[in-house]
């Protein structure tokens, strides 16, 4: 699951249009910590 988070975090970084991110999902599966991992090496400010 983790992997395919990955991936689509960065299918959409690298895409043309950037549109606002929205992530859905059940409770306490790591929505936010996926974000994190994603974030803080990829941007300077993060907002979670």
């Amino acid at each position: 699951m983790q992997k395919k988070t990955e991936f689509m975090l960065s299918n959409w970084n690298i895409g043309d249009q950037k549109k606002a991110l929205l992530i859905k999902g059940f409770r306490q599966v790591g929505k936010s910590s996926s974000i994190q991992m994603f974030g803080n090496p990829n941007y300077n400010h993060l907002l979670s």
